[in-house]
């Protein structure tokens, strides 16, 4: 267990890390886990690249993306130390999939709202096993009706 200052929006008044925008969090790390993501780009409108041949691209050739700085799923406080493609480390291997389900056990957030959280999205769904890509349709995804910044 990690202690750290998290930055969070709290207040619009004030700068990050400062007054009510940070405090103390404690982080547990995660060892050892895997996780598998999904890209599905097909309501994408714009012409070029689709996302997922961008995202293939960074994972193969990192040199190629101009950042600096963590990887995080999301939060900040979800850092990642490793990634890379399915195909390449487990082709075809079953692994164990969130799939929306509105019958589901397990709520996920899809969009997290900083200030404040009462526009945080939430998916619900189930953990299943699967060997294949999954329908689209069963793929939580992040909603086009996000509330506005600020």
């Amino acid at each position: 267990m990690v202690l750290r200052t998290l930055w969070q929006i709290k207040s619009l008044k004030q700068p990050q890390g400062e007054g009510k925008n940070a405090g103390p969090d404690f982080q547990e790390l995660l060892v050892g886990s895997e996780l598998v993501l999904f890209c599905d780009s097909g309501d994408e409108p714009a012409p070029g690249p689709s996302l997922e041949v961008r995202v293939a691209r960074a994972l193969r050739e990192p040199s190629s993306v101009d950042r600096f700085g963590g990887w995080s799923l999301g939060e900040s406080t979800h850092l990642v130390n490793d990634a890379g493609l399915l195909a390449d480390a487990n082709p075809g291997g079953p692994c164990v999939t969130f799939l929306t389900d509105h019958a589901g056990t397990v709520t996920m957030p899809v969009w997290v709202d900083h200030v404040g959280s009462a526009g945080t999205r939430y998916a619900v769904g189930r953990l299943e096993r699967i060997s294949a890509s999954p329908s689209r349709d069963r793929l939580p995804q992040v909603p086009l009706d996000l509330p506005p910044l600020g």
